[in-house]
């Protein structure tokens, strides 16, 4: 048997599972992931590097218990029956006969489950069809929880991902005694659920910045349904929220390498191992911060990898629309299984076949104020149905184009003009259907098949930047929409992007060294464009300080008085603007440490300049805030520099004009007897000896703070580093 997925949606289905052996099964369940994966190095490892990353999956009822139920099942929760949390009666109503975790034990599986069950789920009670178990039904115990430990319930000491990879390690172990036997292990923690508890190693542990998304910027929700317009998280609420989840997915990726690493020990190589989490968590998109139950792909969204080494394919990507429903088939199909009950599904081992998706919420106990929904996404479209209680009774929509808006900021059903409303009557009328389905009906799939490519990607360019490549670039078009980008470098695949995506970061090269990138689009369908022309591309070196491209809409780094973000810049999605009439408008960004030797590059557009003294347009600034060098422009366009330690001015002969990207460069070494060399488009216009001063330079500046000035600067791709020359 031969098994292989790959990012272009093929697959071969093992046609011959007789002749080789049943694998063992692994599954990882985190709770309230989203996709992010950033402070799981060793579980990117073993999944990216060593298996297959599927960018676009999604749970198909975001709150804990039906996913749960899902996942186990194969069925979406309207087949379950476990609609909610906090519903003993629906947990004690599923059937459990109609799950993988007796499909496997009835065909002489070893199975365990160690971690978080189902809520509301007696933990007293014996759970069916698993033979060894450790599970609890709190989210919230992180420390010393409260375990049922093969029908004895007891506190366990210690830190929650710890005490299940000693479980999981100790069935390991207890089945090595067995090697004929396959087995099925359960690992499901509670990390990063609220309170985000940390490990202790770890609560101080740094985190990576975030400068939001488009959606949590979001200014106007006057689109939105109502509870969501009642929500008022911010930007800060939602960074908190992200610093501690990913704090606590840091012991989840050590729990997820212990069981991995131990796997390897033993010489178990025949192992099917899958990662997903239940659900997302909003980080302040649209004013919701620590909430999942939403129909936005920040809730229902998750990280979802396969790895089965010579069968799954490593440093893959494949961007299908796939489910936590799909695990179940996926566990069967691998295990030559075949169900005696109706699953939803589909297996992630063969092409696809659906080309959208249903998501359905039901009002829950634990949380009434969130009303019911369900909705459909496709590569194109996310469209939603908001309910009264009677499950019938819509109370508002929402159609967003997810190839103009694909951070769902433009509800097209909601501007007051029912003219300009888009068709929706085919999606809704899909949606009923849907609501109801079973088996291969709820396998959506909206057309014919679809055998035309995209158009090529264009215009491709790139940036640098200190954790990799930045690439941007002018969307294809498809006649039923693009499902992902492509990105090769040096001809050989590195990545792959949603469809809604414009630009993307390369952070696997190497700093320094250019690279020829390109750009493919494919459709839902698999169909493949031609290459973008190509581009050159470089991460910075090592030991550069910073730099700003201003692609996510802020000043990054940056502290800013008086300068904004705008569109329409240079190579990036971003600029920096700055325009006075009379009041500074500048930003500072503080180095590292004071030095005596510095460079700095920027691309520069003046729109307009004063017409009767000249501008400054970089600063670098001492340690008490005045000023030790500057780059101006005069108010005919020459280009020129002052060293303040002589206060004497130095123009080149060389112009910089209106409305046109201008790359300035600058080095500065402090002394007496110090220097400045200035560039201007990779060509040197000054440079001179000169007396700098002996006091370090401790900040860079971009713009003017003088207040007699009237001027209209951009900024783009600010790098600031010791001293080297492009």
């Amino acid at each position: 048997m031969s098994l292989v997925i790959v990012g272009a949606l093929t697959g071969i289905r093992p046609d011959a599972a007789a002749a080789v052996e049943r694998p063992n099964v692994v599954v990882f369940v985190t709770d309230d992931q989203p996709r992010e994966l950033i402070t799981m190095p060793k579980t990117r490892s073993w999944f990216q590097s060593g298996g297959t990353d599927f960018t676009n999956a999604w749970v198909t009822t975001p709150l804990c218990c039906p996913s749960r139920a899902s996942i186990l099942s194969g069925r979406y929760a309207h087949n379950t029956g476990v609609h909610t949390n906090s519903n003993a009666t629906e947990v004690r109503a599923l059937d459990q006969n109609a799950t993988i975790e007796r499909l496997l034990h009835d065909d002489g599986y070893h199975t365990a489950i160690t971690g978080k069950y189902l809520n509301s789920w007696n933990l007293s009670q014996t759970p069916p069809n698993w033979d060894r178990f450790a599970f609890q039904t709190s989210s919230t115990a992180y420390t010393n929880p409260k375990l049922n430990v093969d029908g004895t319930v007891t506190s366990e000491s210690g830190f929650e991902p710890d005490i299940l990879a000693n479980f999981a390690k100790s069935y390991l172990d207890s089945w090595e005694a067995d090697d004929t036997n396959p087995w099925f292990l359960y690992v499901a923690t509670n990390a990063p659920h609220s309170p985000y508890t940390a490990a202790p190693r770890y609560q101080n542990a740094a985190v990576p910045g975030w400068n939001g998304d488009p959606a949590v910027v979001e200014t106007d929700r006057s689109d939105k349904p109502p509870i969501v317009k009642k929500q008022t998280q911010t930007y800060a609420n939602g960074t908190s929220v992200r610093e501690q989840q990913l704090r606590s997915l840091m012991a989840a990726d050590d729990m997820v390498d212990n069981v991995m690493t131990h796997l390897e020990a033993l010489g178990e190589t025949n192992t099917l191992a899958l990662f997903i989490s239940d659900n997302g968590l909003m980080w302040g998109e649209h004013g919701v911060a620590g909430q999942k139950r939403l129909p936005y792909p920040q809730s229902a969204g998750v990280p979802l990898l396969a790895r089965w080494p010579g069968h799954v394919a490593a440093d893959a990507v494949d961007p299908r629309f796939a489910a936590n429903i799909d695990l179940a088939p996926t566990i069967a199909e691998a295990a030559g299984i075949t169900p005696d009950y109706t699953m939803d599904g589909e297996s992630l081992l063969d092409p696809p076949t659906r080309d959208s998706l249903l998501l359905e919420y039901w009002r829950s106990p634990d949380a009434t104020n969130w009303p019911s929904w369900a909705g459909i996404v496709t590569p194109t479209e996310a469209y939603t149905q908001w309910y009264q209680d009677d499950l019938t009774t819509v109370n508002f929509r929402e159609d967003y184009d997810l190839t103009n808006d694909p951070w769902e900021n433009q509800n097209l059903l909601a501007d007051g003009d029912p003219s300009n409303d888009p068709d929706t009557s085919s999606i809704a009328a899909t949606l009923h259907a849907a609501r109801t389905c079973t088996g291969s009906a709820c396998l959506l799939d909206f057309g014919a098949e679809d055998l035309s490519p995209p158009t090529v990607p264009s215009a491709l360019t790139t940036w640098e930047r200190i954790d990799g490549v930045g690439l941007g670039w002018t969307a294809a078009t498809d006649d039923v929409g693009i499902a992902a980008y492509d990105i090769y470098r040096d001809g050989a695949l590195v990545k792959s992007v949603g469809g809604g995506a414009a630009t993307a970061v390369d952070t696997m090269g190497a700093p320094g060294t250019a690279s020829q990138y390109t750009v493919v689009a494919r459709d839902a369908a698999g169909n493949a464009s031609g290459p973008s022309d190509p581009a050159t591309g470089a991460a910075l070196p090592a030991g550069t300080w910073f730099v700003d491209a201003f692609e996510t809409g802020s000043l990054g780094a940056w502290w800013s008085a008086g300068m904004s973000a705008v569109n329409g810049a240079h190579s990036a999605a971003w600029a920096a603007r700055a325009t006075s009439t009379g009041t500074p408008s500048y930003a500072r960004a503080s180095l590292p440490t004071s030095v005596g030797d510095a460079y700095v590059r920027a691309w520069i557009r003046i729109d307009s300049r004063s017409s009767t003294t000249r501008t400054t347009l970089l600063r670098m600034v001492k340690t008490d805030k005045t000023s030790l060098m500057e780059v101006d422009v005069s108010a005919m366009g020459q280009v020129g520099y002052l060293a303040n330690a002589t206060n004497k001015w130095r123009w080149s002969s060389t112009t910089v004009p209106i409305g046109v990207w201008t790359e300035l460069e600058v080095r500065t070494v402090v002394g007496t007897t110090g220097s400045v060399a200035l560039w201007v488009n990779g060509a040197p216009v000054l440079s001179r000896s000169d007396n700098t001063g002996t006091s370090p330079i401790s900040k860079i500046q971009m713009g003017d703070n003088a207040s007699s000035r009237s001027y209209d600067l951009r900024f783009d791709d600010v790098v600031a580093s010791p001293s080297f020359v492009s």
